[in-house]
């Protein structure tokens, strides 16, 4: 199995690290009752590079999480660089 944690596992971490500041707590316990707009709101600060911290929050916490975006990189040809 490639990623053993589910989205909501990737959230929590989200909300335990760096990141937690930046996103209203109402909003990661919408993302965590599957509410998708919460989820596109927790997703789309993760990815803004003065979140580069969360990213490797999450690698450092979920290396199955980390392994696949390494894989989705080196499939998609690169894009980013390695720490980002």
């Amino acid at each position: 199995m490639l990623l053993r944690q589910n989205a909501e596992t990737i959230i929590e971490t989200l909300r335990a690290g760096p990141m937690a500041a930046a996103v209203p707590a109402i909003t990661f316990g919408r993302a965590l009752a599957k509410d998708r707009s919460a989820r596109d709101i927790v997703f789309a600060t993760a990815a803004r590079l003065e979140h580069r911290g969360a990213r490797e929050h999450l690698a450092e916490k979920l290396p199955d999480f980390a392994y696949l975006v390494q894989q989705i990189r080196r499939v998609a040809g690169g894009g980013v660089s390695e720490g980002q």
